[in-house]
């Protein structure tokens, strides 16, 4: 397993996932997993590229109701 370096978010993702709690605003459920081996999943297969995984775990983000999020900007 290739460990991850995680950069903080160059926006504030606060009022994004306000509104996701709020149950304001939500693109839907992307099929996304992630394995206890820390292997990323899409529709049930590994996402290979490396760089697609650092994009995805650089915009996931944790409601306090325990739910994950992707936010980007805008």
């Amino acid at each position: 397993m290739i460990p991850i370096e995680l950069k903080p978010p160059r926006f504030d993702p606060a009022p994004y996932l306000a509104r996701i709690a709020r149950g304001e605003a939500a693109c839907g459920d992307l099929a996304l997993r992630i394995d206890r081996d820390g292997r990323w999943h899409y529709q049930g297969s590994p996402i290979g590229r490396l760089a697609m995984v650092k994009l995805f775990a650089s915009v996931l983000h944790r409601l306090p109701d325990g739910s994950y999020w992707l936010v980007t900007p805008g």
